[in-house]
């Protein structure tokens, strides 16, 4: 489960230009200075890559689960039972962000932004677990 769960709330960003609607439909631009700052991570999901249902669901209480971007590049990782770091970087794929975290001494990880305004953001790494050949991926809600 650990090792399903730590890639996922890991991952990276540079600048990127993609105007997104925030919940009161002002825009702002997805940027690495946008993610700058700890972020909670509400909720996880392990769901199954063949009919999107969810197979596992991980609620998290304020400061239970973190993830913090800082300015040089680097995130921090926090959560009850592991704590992990890294470098991040965010590239643009076929017209999508993607985030790519890289934790020392092993491979990088990528996760497609889904929704993101100031304060919340959704991302999943399913493109990136459909290409590995597995069987599920993972989707994780977070506010700031």
């Amino acid at each position: 489960m650990k090792k399903l769960i730590i890639p996922v709330l890991l991952f990276a960003m540079v600048a990127c230009k993609k105007e997104v609607e925030t919940s009161t439909g002002a825009s702002v631009a997805f940027s690495k200075e946008a993610l700058i700052g700890k972020w909670n991570i509400n909720k996880f999901e392990g769901l199954n890559l063949a009919n999107d249902s969810v197979t596992m669901q991980m609620n998290f209480n304020a400061g239970d689960a973190t993830i913090t971007f800082n300015s040089n590049g680097t995130y921090l990782t926090k959560t009850t039972f592991d704590e992990s770091e890294g470098t991040f970087n965010v590239l643009k794929l076929n017209g999508k962000d993607v985030l790519v975290t890289i934790e020392p001494g092993d491979r990088p990880d990528s996760m497609e932004i889904k929704t993101f305004t100031k304060s919340s953001m959704v991302f999943d790494d399913k493109q990136f677990e459909q290409r590995r050949g597995s069987d599920d991926y993972t989707k994780a809600y977070c506010t700031k």
